[in-house]
């Protein structure tokens, strides 16, 4: 692992009354898997959203690559590299999957869509987005319907569609949400081969997968840091054990 890729420095967040993220400060190292926890809360989706530019912070800033984003809109932050999966899934249903991965592509190659027609049967879309189905699983599901997909097969879809930005850093909010096991372990094993070629910031509930994947861990608690750490670290910290991991620690 090399240096920082993105910086959080004082980051506060605050709605009405209540203040969702608390002087929050911490970075993300390429090439590293990094996870985000804590109980329900904690503003973990709160945070991920300002990172991503959906929510601009009350004060603070964001660094990516030594660029201040802290006030950069979500397209120009995609357009930097950055790129965010989401909680609940958000794909176009009747659209097929390889469709979705291809507006994906397209955007991200900057044509138009008024020309979508045309470019349903264009190699240099086509080709890319098959290779991004391939990539995580669903090639064989390439011509079907969004929502004809399992719950599984779609976060893998939105995943698919997510790499197809070329992001550098892939931001990733609940990814297992209302998986079975067996879907999840699917998820787990994707995610074990592409952090090999990306920067993973991960947020997940999911405390087998975070031990088994995250290279570190960052732990909100009513919106602040308490710990970051090796998993190791972590599950030895007084502090987490209290607060968040309990018995399951």
């Amino acid at each position: 692992m090399s240096g920082s890729l993105l910086q959080v420095q004082d980051l506060v967040k605050t709605f009405g009354g209540i203040q969702a993220t608390d002087h929050l400060t911490l970075d993300i190292r390429e090439g590293e898997l990094h996870a985000v926890i804590g109980p329900n809360g904690a503003g973990k989706t709160t945070f991920i959203a300002q990172l991503s530019g959906m929510l601009q912070p009350t004060s603070g800033a964001i660094r990516f690559q030594n660029q201040d984003v802290t006030r950069l809109s979500t397209v120009e932050r995609v357009q930097l590299g950055m790129a965010r999966s989401f909680q609940i899934t958000s794909l176009w249903p009747a659209l097929s999957a390889l469709e979705n991965v291809m507006l994906a592509v397209q955007s991200r190659q900057g044509h138009a869509f008024r020309f979508w027609e045309k470019a349903t049967s264009s190699k240099p879309l086509r080709e890319p987005s098959m290779q991004w189905l391939r990539r995580v699983g669903l090639a064989d599901k390439s011509d079907l319907p969004a929502q004809a997909l399992s719950h599984g097969e779609q976060r893998q879809l939105e995943l698919a569609v997510t790499l197809a930005t070329e992001p550098k850093l892939l931001m990733l909010d609940e990814p297992m949400a209302g998986m079975g096991g067996d879907d999840s372990q699917r998820v787990v094993e994707l995610l074990r081969e592409l952090k090999s070629s990306y920067t993973i910031l991960l947020v997940e509930h999911d405390m087998d997968a975070v031990f088994a994947l995250a290279d570190r861990i960052s732990v909100l608690v009513y919106g602040r840091c308490i710990a970051t750490g090796t998993p190791q670290d972590i599950r030895q910290n007084a502090e987490v054990r209290e607060a968040y991991l309990g018995a399951e620690a």
